[in-house]
């Protein structure tokens, strides 16, 4: 398991060492950490959260899947898959579960992602059906389809009303290097100013908790 809090670590641990079926052979806090964990050990699945300190969770998993293609991923995952559910897939994970879920819905995602199926929830089904119905709604989903994975999460804290400080706390990185961020962001979403990318950023977390459900449109 890959998960950069000790508290997830060990609440995770102590549910798998409750499965007859289970066992956690290997744990690591960071990215860098999960590189030389996962040379030393050959897990059937491998548990990923996607913020994790240095190189993002998408970028691990593309690792894990390059290297090690028997190790099945499933990412555990504070984000809504609505944001990211659709990036992890694509960069090679089984199955997307919420921290927030119970139990028993980690343990199913486990065990379906460790037989070689895909996991995802009812809303990550209804959103990648509508997804595939629809095509990219409007410029603004085309737009974000070119930013990387660290900008796409950056740009999910923008909008979720989190400052420069607090997002550099949050990933472990400079408050200088959030702000090259946000010149890239500016940049590739063609946003003229920090204003415009903070209004552009909110309004595109609104949009993908809209098409999960979580909220209703504004007026």
């Amino acid at each position: 398991m890959i998960d950069d809090h000790t508290l997830v670590r060990a609440g995770l641990k102590a549910l798998i060492a409750r499965q007859p079926d289970m066992e956690v052979i290997a744990e690591a806090a960071s990215a860098d950490d999960a590189v030389d964990v996962l040379r030393n050990s050959n897990p059937d699945v491998c548990t990923v959260d996607l913020s994790l300190p240095g190189l993002s969770g998408t970028a691990l998993i593309k690792q894990i899947h390059a290297h090690q293609p028997d190790c099945r991923v499933l990412v555990v995952s504070m984000h809504d898959e609505a944001t990211h559910g659709a990036r992890a897939f694509r960069a090679g994970a089984l199955g997307y579960v919420c921290k927030h879920e119970g139990s028993a819905q980690v343990v199913d995602a486990i065990r379906k992602v460790a037989a070689g199926e895909v996991y995802m929830t009812p809303q990550m089904q209804k959103l990648s059906l509508k997804a595939l119905l629809s095509g990219p709604s409007d410029v603004v989903e085309s737009d974000t389809g070119i930013l990387t994975d660290r900008e796409h999460e950056i740009l999910r804290l923008i909008g979720m009303g989190y400052s420069g400080s607090e997002i550099a706390a949050r990933l472990h990185r400079s408050v200088k290097t959030i702000d090259v961020h946000r010149q890239n962001l500016k940049q590739k979403l063609r946003l003229a100013s920090t204003a415009s990318l903070t209004i552009f950023a909110a309004r595109w977390v609104q949009r993908q908790m809209e098409e999960a459900g979580s909220v209703q449109p504004l007026e």
